[in-house]
């Protein structure tokens, strides 16, 4: 999929060579990240928000023979970052030097972040320490920290008051998504399903660009399907009736209407 989306949007880093590692969510990985509790328990002891996040990717960078991989909690681990600031640098600048070299880039995701804390307070500090953080890693060619939000979760009076937080504000992007985008998905999902040949040829007038990722053939949706209403009435509507009813332009109003895009039965 990162191959796909890297030959239709030459913005980077995301493509095949980009790795992915997580830096918060909603599935507990305490070998990759801490947990909500341990994030209490680390800003509660002394350690600033951004020391405990700035831990994270340094964590995730290091190799084997690294002493911050010596290290078996996160308690020691964010003791060791806050303590060894110097060698940490270091770390993030040969790394980074690394992944130039390569080519690549190497990004932290941090998502479910209304599931760091349990109260606005303590939420607010936690992210307020992540965007910090996050302003420290745009000084790298290559490494990327990129943190998913909420608007209200942005709030400049609790999370962004901090010098130069415009920097990061100016990098943000509004996730919105719009009826050509979700119709998008859709066809995407059909015509690299089960009997995707079935589809590719039932929406006939497309141009069915594949790329090849580990030996199966993975097609993009042209544009023209999905650009315009007229374009989009036509394929939905040109759909199975026993998928949607007998009523396939009230099918296609609603999911105009309320932006929903559901897969028809057996597909």
């Amino acid at each position: 999929m990162r191959r796909l989306i890297g030959q239709s949007d030459d913005r980077p880093p995301l493509n095949e060579h980009t790795e992915v590692r997580t830096g918060f969510g909603v599935r507990p990985a305490p070998d990759e990240y801490p947990g909500k509790d341990t994030l209490r328990e680390l800003m509660s002891s002394g350690f600033e928000p951004r020391t405990v996040w700035r831990a994270i990717p340094a964590w995730q960078l290091a190799q084997d023979e690294h002493p911050l991989r010596q290290q078996d909690s996160w308690r020691k681990r964010t003791k060791y970052v806050a303590d060894n600031p110097e060698t940490i640098e270091r770390l993030f600048q040969e790394r980074d030097a690394e992944f130039d070299w390569k080519g690549a880039h190497f990004m932290v995701v941090f998502d479910g972040l209304d599931r760091c804390a349990d109260d606005w307070n303590e939420a607010s500090r936690a992210i307020r320490g992540l965007l910090q953080t996050a302003l420290d890693m745009r000084s790298y060619r290559k490494l990327r920290v990129k943190v998913f939000l909420r608007s209200d979760q942005a709030d400049a009076g609790r999370t962004t008051d901090f010098p130069d937080a415009s920097k990061v504000l100016a990098s943000k992007v509004d996730l919105s998504w719009s009826r050509r985008e979700l119709y998008g998905l859709l066809w995407h999902h059909l015509v690299n399903g089960r009997n995707g040949d079935v589809f590719r040829k039932f929406l006939r007038d497309g141009d069915w660009r594949s790329v090849a990722i580990d030996k199966t053939s993975v097609f993009s949706v042209p544009r023209r399907l999905i650009a315009t209403r007229n374009s989009r009435k036509r394929s939905f509507t040109a759909l199975p009736d026993d998928g949607w009813g007998a009523d396939r332009d009230a099918a296609f109003r609603t999911s105009e209407s309320r932006t929903i895009c559901r897969t028809p039965r057996g597909g």
